[in-house]
């Protein structure tokens, strides 16, 4: 049978954990919680490439690729996919309103924070960004609408809410970035700031949606794996559009994930876009480099 895959690669999930830690800097070992360089994370079947910091962090690259329209396959699909972004450094206190990075105090108390300080929680309030849209039709460019690349120009801009991204003719060309407009109070510049250098998508609601008749046939929130019984509980309920539950850190790098049963990482469908009936799986992986969204059939 004839593979066909999506890949989507972002900040969907962020980790580090006290064992089998990689530095981002020699490759060695951390498992001391007074290192003062976040560590990136191989640990539990969870790889993922964040750190934050001291600033600048490690460039992590979101990566989206539809390769469903290839030669001209009847199984081409659109992917729409909304990623939603949020604090992911835990600095010990969700409840004083002021966020300790390694940069200092930011006062979040001041009104320039309606979005993240929303419910007097520092953590657990998650903006989705404008969709990002991957048609898979080569056309005008494989680098844009089969293969797209997201990544800050520097470790200053660890999460791409900005324009400060990477582009060339075949690393987005479009200057794509994760745009935040904001619901009702408009995005401030401050939230976009703090974002930029503490934030990552904690998951994606991802869509499927047929070009020739511009129907959604499949839809569904997905997030990495991860074993969050290695993590400590933050006692903070995430803001999420599903039933919340607790948010967990991790001690030794104080990022923050969501409980592993929140969203799946996989999930399947089928569909015909034609007269032949596909059945697609989507899965959520993630890397030392990157975080993919597969979709095959």
């Amino acid at each position: 049978m004839k593979k066909i895959l999506f890949l989507l690669g972002g900040v969907i999930f962020l980790t580090a954990c006290n064992e089998d830690v990689i530095q981002n800097t020699d490759l060695e070992s951390v498992n001391d919680s007074s290192s003062t360089v976040k560590p990136f994370t191989d640990e539990g079947g969870c790889q993922t490439p964040w750190d934050f910091g001291p600033a600048p962090g490690n460039q992590v690259e979101y990566v989206f690729t539809n390769q469903t329209g290839d030669w001209g396959s009847p199984s081409l699909l659109t992917m729409r996919a909304t990623p939603y972004v949020g604090l992911a450094y835990y600095d010990g206190d969700n409840t004083d309103g002021q966020y300790l990075t390694h940069a200092g105090y930011t006062p979040l108390t001041t009104g320039m924070y309606p979005h993240l300080y929303a419910g007097n929680n520092e953590i657990g309030n998650f903006i989705p960004a404008a969709p990002i849209i991957v048609d898979g039709t080569g056309i005008p460019s494989y680098y844009s609408s089969v293969r797209l690349q997201i990544q800050g120009t520097n470790g200053f801009h660890h999460c791409p809410v900005t324009p400060n991204v990477l582009s060339n003719a075949t690393q987005n060309p479009a200057a794509v970035y994760f745009n935040l407009p904001g619901a009702g109070t408009p995005v401030t510049p401050q939230e976009i700031q703090l974002l930029e250098q503490y934030g990552k998508v904690f998951f994606y609601y991802c869509e499927a949606i047929d070009p020739a008749t511009n129907a959604v046939v499949w839809s569904n929130y997905l997030m990495l794996d991860c074993d969050d019984t290695k993590w400590t509980d933050t006692t903070v309920t995430a803001n999420v559009p599903v039933a919340g539950s607790s948010l967990f850190y991790n001690t030794v790098s104080a990022e923050v994930v969501l409980p592993n049963t929140t969203f799946p990482f996989m999930d399947t469908f089928s569909y015909a876009p034609g007269a032949t009936t596909y059945n697609y799986t989507v899965s959520l992986l993630g890397t030392l480099t990157n975080t993919e969204l597969i979709l095959t059939d």
